[in-house]
C-alpha cells in the first residue's frame, strides 16, 4: 500500500522500504541459496525432449532458459534484434516485469553466450 502511493506522489518516500531487512526478517542470502535446486544433466536433457515433442512451440523458449540462465522475463522481453548468430549471443537488454517491459534486474544490459544447439534452434523457428 505504501509503495501505491509512492507511485501514486501521495508521499514521498516509502518508510518501510526495507524495514524486513533492517530488522532481518527475511531469510539470509545463503538460506535462500540453500533452496534453490537446480536439474541435473539428465533432467534438464528429458526436461528438453519431452518439451521439443509435447510443446514444440514454446521449446526455444525453454531451450534459451536452460541454456542461458536469462530470467524468464528477460527471456520473454527478447527480440530478434537482440540475438547475433553469427556472434552466437543474446543481447539482454530489457525485461517483462508486472506487465511492464523495463532494463533488466542489473539496470543495464549484458551479453550472454548461446550454444550451437541454441543457435539452430532459434533459426529454425
Amino acid at each position: 500500500m505504501l509503495k501505491a502511493a509512492v507511485d501514486d506522489g501521495v508521499i514521498a518516500v516509502n518508510p518501510a522500504e526495507k524495514l524486513g531487512r533492517l530488522l532481518h526478517l527475511g531469510t539470509s542470502k545463503q538460506g535462500r541459496q540453500e533452496n534453490i535446486k537446480a536439474m541435473t544433466r539428465e533432467q534438464r536433457f528429458n526436461f528438453l525432449q519431452s518439451a521439443s515433442h509435447v510443446v514444440p512451440r514454446y521449446y526455444p523458449l525453454f531451450l534459451t532458459l536452460a541454456g542461458t540462465g536469462l530470467r524468464l522475463g528477460e527471456a520473454l522481453a527478447l527480440q530478434w534484434g537482440d540475438v547475433d548468430e553469427c556472434a552466437r549471443e543474446i543481447r539482454v537488454a530489457r525485461t517483462i516485469s508486472d506487465g511492464r517491459v523495463d532494463t533488466p534486474k542489473s539496470g543495464y544490459g549484458r551479453t550472454v553466450d548461446l550454444s550451437q544447439m541454441l543457435t539452430a534452434a532459434l533459426q529454425n523457428c
